[in-house]
């Protein structure tokens, strides 16, 4: 059995929480109850704007815009890591995706590491 689920909210716009389910009928029924349970349903103006969207705009070319854009800020955010941080703190930088993964190879993250990464204008 497969169930795929996704979210809007990278492609269309960032805190837009409108997801989809492509699954067997039975999955998707529970899966609606499990969503009632946390908020009833999704707010109908986000599902609306998701729809319009995809109705007049060329989804494929708004993607590879997104994706540049996105593609641009890990760059850029793995650039900092590596100019900023201690050195034993390493970027894997992702293939897609918009995260971007660190590790420590000393073993020894702490809070001065993170209060560092915080000065520098960086989260973990």
């Amino acid at each position: 059995m497969v169930c795929y689920s996704g979210s809007f909210s990278k492609v269309v716009a960032p805190g837009l929480r409108v997801g989809f389910m492509i699954a067997n009928k039975k999955i998707i029924e529970r899966g609606t109850l499990l969503k009632q349970f946390t908020d009833v349903h999704t707010n109908i103006l986000a599902q609306m704007i998701v729809y319009e969207y995809y109705k007049n705009y060329d989804i494929k070319k708004h993607i590879a815009e997104v994706s540049a854009f996105y593609a641009k800020k890990s760059e850029y955010m793995c650039k900092l890591i590596r100019e900023k941080l201690p050195k034993e703190i390493k970027c894997i930088e992702p293939d897609g995706g918009m995260f971007v993964w660190c590790t420590d190879t000393s073993g020894k993250i702490d809070i001065a590491c993170h209060i560092l990464a915080m000065r520098k204008a960086l989260a973990f």
